[in-house]
């Protein structure tokens, strides 16, 4: 049982942009500029709200707790925990670092000092394996984090992970927290992650045009070490690639010829 908070999606589009830029902005500003930019993404902003967020682990033994770093607008904004015999607590009050924690005591197993949101975060049912995933990865120097514990274990970067048109050209762009997604799916199953690229694509004429390249990859949950890599129709997107810009030269002569055979006629029948 998991528990997060998510801003309402956002309606205008400009707007957005406006306020992305605005949050890459305020990384260092002053914690008023931070909750003025978070009121305003509850509005019309696709920005996540920096809620605390708790994970009852499936034996109801273990609490995987990730405490907002932004403490003035948890004060503003507290994200509470109901337990499944109606125990209530309020997270940010109750723990005051990132971990996973006793559920009967709150005594910490093991603490840790970053925070990611809920649903960026796969895990062993007991919590004793966490992987971080980091959606801006393209701008970091990492996209995949593996934890045994509070022990990083292992790192991957989108310089690793996509072995090709790795351009946010050809990525999918989200609109929750602006960015292009280099990611597509993450499962764990057993003591194993699963883990999908996003299929690269193009737009040409407001049609999105997937290019047939996609990796796939299978981690070791533990150590994170990768078990197996495989790229999907590696071929076919090459000769996209290839005949796109050809076809596109053919409509543009296409069109300067139509037009210059329309302007001929007229000509012709101004002179008839």
């Amino acid at each position: 049982m998991c528990f997060h908070l998510k801003n309402p999606p956002g309606r205008n589009r400009m707007l957005q942009r406006i306020i992305a830029m605005s949050f890459r902005a305020a990384a260092t500003a002053p914690a008023a500029v931070l909750l003025w930019l978070f009121s305003l993404t509850g509005s019309f902003a696709g920005i996540s709200a920096p809620s605390s967020s708790a994970c009852l682990s499936p034996d109801g033994k273990h609490l995987l707790v990730m405490v907002s770093p932004v403490a003035d607008y948890e004060k503003l904004y507290p994200t509470k925990f109901s337990f499944p015999d109606r125990r209530s607590i309020v997270l940010n009050e109750t723990f005051s670092k990132s971990g996973v924690y006793d559920a009967a005591t709150f005594a910490p197993l093991w603490q840790v000092d970053w925070f990611s949101l809920s649903y960026d975060l796969r895990f062993s049912p007991d919590f004793t394996d966490v992987v971080r995933l980091n959606r801006l990865g393209l701008k970091s120097t990492w996209a995949l984090e593996f934890y045994h514990n509070d022990h990083l274990t292992n790192r991957y970067s989108c310089g690793e992970l996509l072995t090709a048109l790795k351009s946010p050209t050809f990525l999918p762009f989200k609109s929750w927290d602006w960015h292009y997604a280099w990611y597509d799916t993450l499962e764990v199953k057993g003591d194993r992650l699963f883990v999908s690229t996003a299929p690269r694509q193009i737009r040409l004429l407001g049609r999105e045009i997937n290019l047939g390249l996609q990796e796939s990859y299978v981690f070791d949950l533990t150590t994170g070490a990768m078990i197996n890599q495989t790229s999907i129709s590696a071929i076919g997107w090459q000769l996209t690639v290839i005949l796109v810009p050809l076809l596109l030269l053919l409509f543009g002569f296409w069109l300067w010829h139509s037009g210059r055979r329309r302007g001929l006629r007229s000509q012709e029948l101004r002179q008839a």
